[in-house]
């Protein structure tokens, strides 16, 4: 059976609904420099925000183990990823990219994942920004999509649908 498109999935709607709704404050944060990833999350009980600390791979793997744990226990709807991330062009030329963060034309962004258990798609928007010497941050036209086949939505479909 096909997933059903996801603006037509409730749970989708709820996730992207969720996402709009952060992305001025997550914009704030940024701003403001205090951003640091964070899963938020509909459970039956309400919403809560899951502040992460990455360190060595090791580390991450443990806490994403974790944290998708707590939520499958706790029965999560739709969770929404926020962070500061790198963004950079892609080369098809270029058969092993350096990652983001060492490109030469990196840019920061913030990276906002909507994901709803048990549809397989995330809605994926990149917001890139640029920080002037005076502190002050500039936006440009946030980028977004579905998309059910990304190494985001791999990563992220293990917190909230343990089959996927």
């Amino acid at each position: 059976m096909d997933k059903p498109a996801p603006h037509r999935d409730p749970a989708a709607q709820e996730a992207t609904d969720l996402a709009t709704s952060l992305a001025p404050a997550l914009r704030t944060l940024v701003e403001r420099g205090i951003l640091g990833p964070t899963l938020f999350a509909v459970t039956p009980a309400g919403r809560g925000a899951i502040p992460l600390q990455f360190g060595s791979s090791e580390e991450k793997a443990i806490l994403c183990d974790a944290v998708g744990r707590f939520l499958r226990e706790h029965g999560v709807r739709s969770a929404v990823f926020a962070t500061e991330a790198w963004m950079a062009p892609a080369s098809p030329d270029d058969a092993t990219p350096a990652p983001p963060s060492r490109h030469p034309d990196r840019r920061e962004a913030l990276l906002i994942v909507a994901m709803a258990a048990g549809t397989g798609w995330a809605h994926i928007w990149i917001h890139p920004f640029r920080r002037h010497p005076d502190g002050r941050v500039s936006w440009d036209p946030p980028q977004n999509e579905w998309d059910s086949s990304s190494i985001t939505v791999r990563l992220f479909a293990s917190y909230i649908d343990p089959g996927h």
